[in-house]
């Protein structure tokens, strides 16, 4: 592990449990914020912590045991994060804002994946829509934001996972109360336009809410409930050497 160089923006992370390269991991350009969250198995708004971590950047190369599972990966990442940058931390409960994902007045409109499993891209080059939101080739699941508008296809996706996803883009905790099985393929698409340049950075999307429902035919429900919080009370800007 070493500070990235400036100048690259873009993460690039790869391998481990579950891909095709299960015995080796590496991450570019990876956040702070990024490894501590996948250590702890949480998203960037649970945790609490200095500033710096969202700027800091590391390049990443670990081999993992054969065999490694997800909980053991994660296990993994907490132990690099203790003895190479003194992490210490701990989880805690907190009242806070959180959804119920659950089922909209008309019933849901997905119907059950017809995708091919591992699905193929074509390899062609992306067409693109008037709007400039590039045409996501069948099969292939992908998130597109150009600030103005977000477009996301699924292919064999679980509603959990879109729940982790609806948490990600609201910044608050998202529970799967929709009782649904399965994988589906969907699209989601709504306009990111706040408004108004004052609205606060976890106010959700103008047309989120409706795009939502009338698109998937699920609904979020506001509440008070108990959310996990990691909270950072040391951690080194530098690894310790190689």
């Amino acid at each position: 592990m070493k500070v990235a160089p400036p100048g690259g923006r873009m993460v690039r992370s790869h391998g481990g449990p579950g891909t095709d390269s299960p015995t080796r991991w590496t991450c570019t350009n990876c956040k702070g914020t990024q490894v501590i969250t996948e250590a702890f198995d949480l998203r960037y708004f649970q945790l609490s912590g200095p500033g710096w971590l969202a700027d800091q950047r590391f390049d990443i190369s670990a081999t993992l045991p054969a065999g490694t599972g997800k909980a053991q990966f994660r296990l993994m990442k907490k132990a690099l994060l203790e003895e190479r940058f003194g992490l210490k931390a701990h989880l805690e409960t907190r009242e806070s804002q959180v959804y119920d994902l659950v089922v909209a007045r008309g019933g849901v409109k997905l119907s059950p994946s017809t995708t091919p499993e591992p699905a193929l891209a074509s390899g062609r080059p992306p067409t693109f829509e008037k709007n400039g939101v590039p045409e996501i080739p069948a099969g292939v699941s992908m998130v597109h934001s150009d600030g103005t508008s977000t477009k996301k296809q699924a292919a064999r996706e679980t509603i959990a996972q879109l729940a982790g996803f609806l948490a990600g883009q609201l910044s608050k905790t998202v529970n799967d109360r929709r009782g649904l099985t399965g994988k589906y393929d969907y699209v989601l698409t709504y306009s990111e336009d706040r408004q108004g340049s004052a609205a606060p950075a976890e106010e959700p999307k103008a047309e989120f809410f409706p795009a939502l429902q009338n698109q998937l035919g699920l609904r979020l429900e506001s509440k008070k409930g108990p959310g996990d919080f990691v909270v950072l009370y040391r951690m080194d800007r530098l690894p310790t050497g190689n």
